[in-house]
């Protein structure tokens, strides 16, 4: 199945990031808090399982990747599943965290959810959910939802682009092909990308790769051009 992406705002090159054209020292620029705070909305129902592995595979390189870019990271999981099937739920008190191992225990220790017989997942009620951790005040914060399912109560779908936007939460997903997976992502400043449970798990892992470097770049852009404030570099990028 063909990957598709929108077209990248920034990118990074060695310690400079490019950003319609103009190139800058990302060090330069970073002379406050470079602080980001990731959290991993992840649906954990059976056809997830391939793509649980290929971001635990994926995390050393993506904390590799913070580091380089002189952020002070922390992650965290939030794993869910349907509300509407008995046992499930959203796991949203996962702490975060701030090495490797702790991050790739806590994916690999992420309850796994039934998700019944029926089209939807509850991903709305956990974005909700994670939005409502406790974040760092100061730091960028960024939603990474991994679907490949549908939303349940979809009514509510501009609830949660209202929330991103008023929390200045930026969102990333690897998620199938629907309106409001890419408003979530396109109106707060993140990205999205598709994905589809007949993927091979090679794929996932390329794509999941791709993802996570697309919110390291990102989230140093943010502090680089909009000192910290996703609403200002919205503004500068033209994306507001």
């Amino acid at each position: 199945m063909e990957i598709q992406r929108n077209t990248p705002v920034a990118r990074s090159s060695g310690a400079s990031l490019s950003i319609g054209g103009k190139t800058a020292p990302l060090e330069r620029k970073f002379a406050g808090a470079t602080k980001v705070d990731v959290g991993f909305v992840f649906d954990t129902t059976g056809s997830m399982s391939a793509k649980r592995d290929s971001l635990i595979e994926s995390m050393s390189g993506f904390i590799d990747e913070l580091a380089g870019l002189g952020l002070d990271w922390r992650v965290s999981a939030i794993p869910f599943g349907d509300l509407t099937v008995p046992g499930d739920r959203i796991d949203s008190a996962l702490p975060f965290v701030t090495n490797v191992a702790e991050a790739k225990q806590q994916l690999r220790g992420m309850p796994q959810f039934s998700g019944g017989g029926n089209e939807g997942e509850s991903s709305i009620e956990a974005m909700s959910a994670a939005v409502g951790k406790a974040w760092r005040n100061d730091a960028v914060k960024v939603l990474v939802l991994l679907t490949d399912d549908y939303a349940l109560n979809v009514n509510r779908a501009t609830e949660i682009t209202s929330l991103l936007t008023q929390t200045q939460t930026l969102c990333f997903a690897a998620a199938l092909d629907t309106g409001y997976y890419r408003d979530w992502c396109t109106k707060s400043g993140g990205e999205w990308t598709e994905i589809a449970s007949t993927m091979d798990t090679g794929s996932v892992l390329r794509l999941i790769r791709t993802l996570v470097s697309k919110v390291a770049i990102t989230a140093a852009a943010v502090h680089a051009v909009g000192g910290g404030s996703v609403r200002k570099y919205l503004e500068i990028t033209g994306r507001s």
